[in-house]
Order: structure tokens, then C-alpha cells, then sequence
């Protein structure tokens, strides 16, 4: 083979290669997501979310999952592969939010434990929130998830 055939060669091996990995990411956008869990309109501590992508909208992806804070606050983490990789962030699209009550939870009866909502805020058939995680721009996009 000449030089200029093995110089032609290599260049489309390069080329395959570079799109070959170009098509290797995942087949979604993240961007990271910080917020607030308002409840009757006060910060909602001790509160497991679920940021569940909304496939009849499109979405489709692994799910992001935070706890939040004294202050309510919270910070979403995307699970990938077996859940045990994290990475900052949630899915770009639409999402319904799953509440767990970890107050509730951790209580061995229930018992004075006050009830903060409603179980269908547990499932990701009958919870009526949603919100939209929007492409990244600058920084972290803020929420604010409101219980009446």
C-alpha cells in the first residue's frame, strides 16, 4: 500500500472512531436540579423525592432521587445503570414526583407522627405533581414542589 493510502486509511479510521464514540453517551440530557419541598406552603423536612421520568410526555431516562434538608431543600441525584452510580442532576423533560414521608417512616407505630400528605403522593401512577427539568444553562435550575 503507498503512503497516500495508508494516510487515507488511517484517517478514516480515525473518523469511524471519533463517531463511533460521538454515539456512545447516553441517549438523554441531565441537568442538575436544586430545590424546595413546600408543604401547606412551609419547607418540608425529612422528605424522600423522586424525580420519575414521564414517559407519556416523552421523557425517558433513569430516575433522580434527593432528601431534603431542615429547610426543606433538596438536591437531585440521577441513579444510573444498578442505582449505585450517581451523578448530579435529573433527566431533561417532564417528571412525575413521588413523596415519602422518612418522619413517618422511621417511626416504629406511626403514632404521633402527623399525617403531611395524602398517599397518592406515594405512587408514580397517582401523584398529581409534575415538573419539568429544562436543558442546562448557566448553573442549577431551582423548583420549588408545592403540597397543598
Amino acid at each position: 500500500m503507498t503512503r497516500s493510502g495508508v494516510a487515507r486509511l488511517s484517517f478514516l479510521a480515525a473518523a469511524l472512531l471519533f463517531l463511533t464514540a460521538a454515539g456512545c453517551g447516553p441517549p438523554y440530557q441531565v441537568a442538575e436540579v436544586e430545590g424546595v419541598l413546600l408543604i401547606k406552603g412551609k419547607p418540608a423536612p425529612r422528605v424522600h423525592i423522586q424525580f420519575i421520568p414521564d414517559a407519556a410526555r416523552g421523557t425517558r431516562g433513569p430516575i433522580s432521587m434527593a432528601e431534603t434538608d431542615a429547610n426543606g431543600r433538596f438536591t437531585l441525584q440521577l441513579k444510573e445503570g444498578d442505582g449505585s452510580v450517581t451523578k448530579p442532576g435529573a433527566v431533561v423533560g417532564w417528571h412525575r414526583v413521588v413523596l415519602s414521608d422518612l418522619q413517618l417512616a422511621e417511626s416504629a407505630t406511626g403514632e404521633g407522627v402527623p399525617i403531611r400528605f395524602g398517599q397518592e403522593y406515594m405512587g408514580p401512577t397517582t401523584t398529581p405533581l409534575t415538573q419539568e427539568v429544562k436543558e442546562a444553562g448557566e448553573g442549577k435550575q431551582t423548583v420549588q414542589i408545592q403540597v397543598p
